[in-house]
């Protein structure tokens, strides 16, 4: 939390400065990470307020690829502050934008992010079609840790379905690119799903050990967060 203060003290000198520059482009760009510090730090409203202020400079230059970036952080605002409709609306305006500028990688974040609201809705095979699309997006632009998001969240989304073997298949390939990566938040996540699944399944011994390890690793991720507050970004 502290880190994203101290981030928080220098973007509000540099916002003052653009002001007094009259550098619309940079004010925006600036807002925009005033809205991510603010994210940082659990105050949503104030995140919103400045991620809106950002898109509103955005669209005075009609600058879409910051649009897009900055609408898919204000709908990650809305679906944290619990307002699905709005957050989905803001995804599906950068996920317009996304295709519009022929940005893969945007456009496969915006998928991910709709899908991820189906799923929570229960739409699951929504939810699959569209993390369907971004995992072939992610494969095109080589994004590794993307392309284990996208197996990562249709596993689980299998799981739902109790369709247990592809749900196995997408856990484990994403498994084995996050052991490669060492993303080790991704890794945890992916460990409990496989290991829920396993258990589930009636596997317990390997789904206990894929459940233990996912908690070794929490703890040290943990421990190193508390000895290391700037690892945190």
């Amino acid at each position: 939390m502290g880190d994203y203060s101290i981030a928080l003290e220098s973007l509000q000198y540099a916002l003052a400065l653009r002001r007094e520059l009259a550098d619309r482009a940079a004010e925006g760009l600036t807002l925009n990470n005033i809205g991510s510090a603010y994210s940082g730090l659990a105050e949503y409203q104030k995140a919103l307020d400045a991620y809106l202020a950002a898109l509103e400079i955005h669209r005075s230059y009609d600058s879409r690829w910051n649009m897009a970036v900055t609408l898919n952080n204000i709908g990650w605002v809305y679906a944290a502050l619990g307002d699905r409709r709005h957050a989905l609306s803001s995804y599906q305006e950068s996920l317009e934008l996304s295709r519009a500028i022929q940005d893969p990688r945007r456009t496969a974040v915006a998928l991910n992010n709709i899908a991820n609201i189906d799923a929570e809705l229960a739409d699951y095979r929504k939810a699959i079609e569209l993390h369907t699309e971004a995992l072939a997006l992610r494969r095109q632009t080589d994004d590794p840790d993307g392309e284990a998001t996208s197996l990562t969240n249709l596993g689980e989304a299998y799981a739902k379905l109790g369709e247990t073997e592809k749900a196995h298949d997408h856990f484990e390939a994403a498994l084995a690119i996050l052991r490669v990566s060492a993303n080790r938040p991704k890794l945890v996540r992916t460990l409990r799903g496989l290991g829920a699944l396993r258990r589930n399944a009636g596997d317990f011994d390997s789904g206990r050990k894929c459940l233990d390890e996912a908690l070794r690793i929490s703890r040290d991720i943990r421990d190193r967060m508390a000895k290391h507050p700037s690892w945190q970004n």
